[in-house]
């Protein structure tokens, strides 16, 4: 596929239900997501979890009380995304909202690994083997 990959596939994944949310194990506080098929990997950007009320965890928190409650996503469907002109990502969770923070970095902020093996790639460089998007 040539050329950016349009964000409408990042778009496509409302619906899906989370199978699997995790902490890396090899790197500080990034997250992957597993909805179906597909993967999103939240890398160097900022993130946190809350719902309606409260802040649940955030990227700076501990790793042992990240593991834990990273696992809340898990069995949710997610409802609805958003990504800012900042590639700033918001992902709702029936209740839970996901919201990542760019913050300057040499690689991909987060990326979305899709069924047939292209990657959506949002930050101020992309890498790897995929389509890209970059901000205007």
């Amino acid at each position: 596929m040539g050329g950016p990959m349009s964000l409408e596939r990042v778009y496509g994944l409302v619906g899906w239900t989370v199978q699997q949310a995790r902490l890396n194990l090899l790197s500080g506080s990034s997250i992957t997501i597993e909805l179906g098929g597909c993967l999103v990997l939240i890398n160097d950007a900022a993130w946190r979890i809350e719902d309606e009320e409260e802040f649940l965890v955030a990227s700076a928190d501990d790793r042992d009380y990240i593991r834990g409650m990273i696992t809340e996503l898990d069995g949710r469907r997610l409802t609805e995304v958003k990504v800012s002109n900042f590639l700033d990502l918001t992902m709702d969770f029936d209740g839970l909202r996901l919201i990542t923070f760019a913050l300057p970095a040499d690689e991909h902020h987060w990326s979305v690994q899709f069924e047939d093996d292209t990657v959506f790639f949002a930050g101020p460089q992309a890498g790897g083997t995929g389509s890209s998007h970059q901000p205007r």
